[in-house]
């Protein structure tokens, strides 16, 4: 499959040339994005650099940071830029390879954009109690119960800085800054308890999630798949991290936390983005009966 996207070696400024030759301006950001990566990991123009292209999309969408829309968009370049390296390296080509590299790409499919939560999968205060009492990974355990309690991303998780906790000696919380997507920071709230476990169990001296045995910060990718492998052995359903945002979420807007709130703690750009995910316009038939009675 490597041939049949990669005809000839090309070292990286040729890369960089070739993909980013006649970009439609549409494509552009998604294109320069692409070849960052190829180039960075050094795969080359090749059927396994758009793989694991594809996966690293896969893993920032499964954990929410970027939205289904967006890794369609950067899937579309990518595909597109991958068509013009084929282009150039084989003007040629004859109608049987042509229709099995596109059989190749349809490998790649794009996620549905509808925003709307199915409330139906996010994790009761039951469930994400019974997950914290069975897990037997306590690693694994804390950081669940630290997204569980704040709604934040895995990657917003994961950077937290021990400079950018503030301890108020008066109060029951913790404050810490938290760096969110295009940069944007916010403050969150953690509760002391919390955070003497989460500082007890992790080590790091300058992030606040740093594994003791690796001597490194945690992947986002091994907490999203360790998260979805206890919820089927313990709850017996697919979940993800990002479940536990939407948990977050659904639970504060079924107690009446203002959506204003709840907008500012998971950092949407607007709040009209929290109320299409999390508000159902249904009416009750109690409420419908009150109208006319």
């Amino acid at each position: 499959m490597c041939e049949m996207i990669a005809l000839q070696e090309l070292n990286a400024d040729k890369i960089r040339s070739v993909l980013l030759e006649d970009v439609p301006v549409s494509y552009r950001t998604g294109a320069r994005r692409f070849v960052d990566f190829l180039t960075a990991k050094e795969y080359g123009v090749t059927a396994q650099g758009l793989q694991a292209y594809m996966r690293a999309l896969e893993e920032a969408a499964d954990a929410g940071e970027i939205a289904s829309n967006t890794f369609n968009y950067y899937r579309a370049a990518a595909i597109n830029r991958v068509k013009q390296v084929l282009e150039y390296l084989e003007p040629g080509m004859n109608v049987a390879k042509k229709y099995e590299f596109e059989r190749f790409l349809r490998r790649f499919r794009t996620r549905k954009t509808d925003q709307s939560i199915d409330h139906s999968k996010a994790l009761s205060r039951k469930e994400i109690q019974r997950f914290l009492e069975e897990c037997p990974n306590q690693t694994i355990a804390l950081m669940f119960e630290f997204l569980a309690s704040t709604g934040l991303r895995v990657s917003e998780m994961l950077g937290i800085k021990h400079s950018r906790i503030k301890d108020l000696s008066c109060v029951e919380y913790c404050e810490i800054w938290v760096l969110g997507k295009g940069k944007k920071e916010r403050t969150i709230k953690v509760g002391k308890d919390l955070m003497h476990r989460v500082r007890e169990h992790f080590s790091g001296n300058e992030y606040l999630f740093h594994s003791r045995q690796l001597d490194h910060r945690y992947s986002r990718s091994y907490v999203s798949m360790s998260i979805k492998r206890w919820g089927r052995k313990i709850l017996g359903k697919d979940i993800s991290a990002h479940t536990l945002r939407h948990s977050y979420a659904t639970i504060a807007h079924e107690h009446g936390v203002p959506l204003q709130a709840i907008q500012r703690q998971l950092g949407h750009a607007s709040i009209q983005i929290t109320a299409d995910m999390y508000t159902e316009v249904r009416m009750s038939w109690d409420k419908q009966k009150e109208l006319f009675s």
